[in-house]
């Protein structure tokens, strides 16, 4: 996104927020409206999610109508400061490269291979990501869908299922531990 920045709609110099100058700037958001602390922690998840693509809203849903009326104003607020979170980038990459075949098609020969670690620690988007910057033959995954520590971030170890599903790749196990001593083990 920093090599073609004018694609996504932003300034050549613009920011990518830390955490806590996300969170301040959604608190900022949320000053004249009646939420607690707590309450406005929840939603900064959800909207954080939905703008990654990794959270589906329903209508519906009281908490999900409150996530869908931030949503925009949030985006704007950080466009408005020429910066956007980790979130948007990104959701926006997989909409970018989903949207666009010559974006897509240019990625897709840019990387000679791929190698991706700890590959049960992405998301769906990050997946989704991966699958349209990848070719059948320059990838490969190295994971554990058994060692996934990050499901409460939104983390899918199903990926690997899907990996195997969508590349029919070679399978390595690796069964000896290298690592650890026996007192650990």
């Amino acid at each position: 996104m920093r090599m073609y920045p004018a694609k996504f709609g932003l300034p050549r110099d613009f920011r990518v927020l830390d955490e806590e100058d996300s969170r301040r700037l959604f608190q900022g958001l949320l000053k004249e409206k009646n939420i607690s602390k707590q309450e406005g922690q929840k939603l900064y998840n959800a909207v954080n999610q939905a703008i990654e693509g990794i959270r589906f809203l329903d209508e519906d849903n009281k908490f999900d109508k409150m996530v869908i009326e931030l949503q925009e104003p949030f985006l704007n607020a950080m466009l408005d400061q020429g910066a956007v979170s980790f979130s948007y980038l990104m959701g926006a990459l997989k909409r970018k490269l989903e949207e666009d075949a010559s974006f897509r098609e240019h990625f897709q020969s840019f990387f000679d291979y791929i190698i991706i670690d700890e590959f049960q620690d992405t998301n769906i988007t990050q997946y989704e990501i991966i699958k349209n910057i990848s070719k059948s033959d320059n990838i490969c995954v190295i994971g554990d869908p058994n060692q996934c520590i990050y499901e409460w971030r939104m983390a899918h170890p199903d990926n690997i299922m899907s990996f195997i599903e969508d590349y029919n790749p070679e399978i390595i196990k690796l069964s000896t531990n290298y690592r650890s001593s026996k007192a650990i083990l």
